[in-house]
Parts: structure tokens; sequence; C-alpha cells
């Protein structure tokens, strides 16, 4: 049986614009030079990306969504 959290779970994320052909790129300096250079340190939340309903090609633009920790 799935039960809901105690209380609303939300998060915060920093969000990356890229393509397909640059999302590994991306992925990479988030990790390795934006997070470290920011304040806040990562969430406990999913990474995912988005992509456009009309989204089919490399060079269509998508977002890499990071979840951060914005502190209390």
């Amino acid at each position: 049986m799935l039960l809901p959290p105690p209380h609303p779970v939300s998060f915060h994320y920093a969000v990356f614009d890229c393509t397909l052909a640059t999302l590994s790129e991306t992925i990479m300096a988030a990790y390795s030079t934006w997070l470290p250079g920011s304040d806040q340190p990562r969430g406990a939340g999913p990474e995912f990306e988005r992509y456009d309903e009309k989204f089919d090609l490399p060079e269509k633009p998508l977002t890499f969504w990071l979840p951060i920790h914005a502190g209390t």
C-alpha cells in the first residue's frame, strides 16, 4: 500500500537550457562547475530532462533540472 507523505513534498531546482546534442556536457558542467560554485548543495529530489511536446530533433531545445537544497 502506498501512503502519501506526512507533509507536502516540494523541491527546488536549478534549470539549464541545452539540446539533446549538448545534454551530456550540460550535466557534467552542472555538477563539476555550477554546483560547486553555487551556495546551494544538491537536493534530495530527482533530476530530470524536460522535452517540448514538439521535440523531434537533437537540435531542439530541452531543459535539464537539477534538484538543489534551497535552505530553510
